[in-house]
């Protein structure tokens, strides 16, 4: 090579360096793209994996109160027909269990208390379970508001 061309090539080689070391604008918004693919992606997925634990978690409170007024209907209908003697007993519509007959009402399982028949015996108008933290128990009468009701309607 001559003298000139070799110079030519230096200053060719200068400029094209200058020009193409770093980043273009393009290439920075690529990458900025799939890195937050990368970050979203794993993100969303977190998110609904803790919705659907909490759906379940209610989903099972709500099952496992369900499980806890049959198994106190299941107690008292079977006490009152080994104590008193038969069925009549327990389907006494002044008293008792007799007023669920046909009708929701509700129950408060901790206290034993007689069952209160809803308004109208409607299941939409019974109360809604109070939640009490201290004893980690689903009440009536103490407790802050649940989103949980419990209408019990024997047939």
């Amino acid at each position: 090579m001559k003298k000139n061309q070799f110079q030519n090539f230096l200053y060719f080689r200068q400029f094209n360096q200058k020009f193409s070391s770093g980043f273009t604008l393009i290439e920075t918004f690529v990458a900025i793209t799939i890195i937050m693919i990368v970050i979203v992606g794993p993100l969303t997925l977190a998110q609904r994996s803790l919705n659907s634990a909490s759906l379940t978690k209610e989903k099972m409170t709500a099952s496992f109160l369900a499980q806890d007024a049959i198994e106190y209907v299941r107690s008292v209908r079977d006490g009152k027909i080994l104590s008193e003697g038969g069925w009549a007993s327990f389907l006494d519509s002044n008293v008792g269990l007799g007023l669920c007959l046909d009708n929701y009402c509700y129950i408060n399982t901790v206290t034993s208390a007689p069952p209160i028949q809803c308004a109208s015996g409607n299941i939409d108008n019974c109360l809604n379970l109070k939640y009490d933290a201290g004893s980690y128990l689903y009440r009536y009468d103490t407790g802050g508001q649940s989103p949980y009701k419990r209408g019990i309607k024997i047939t």
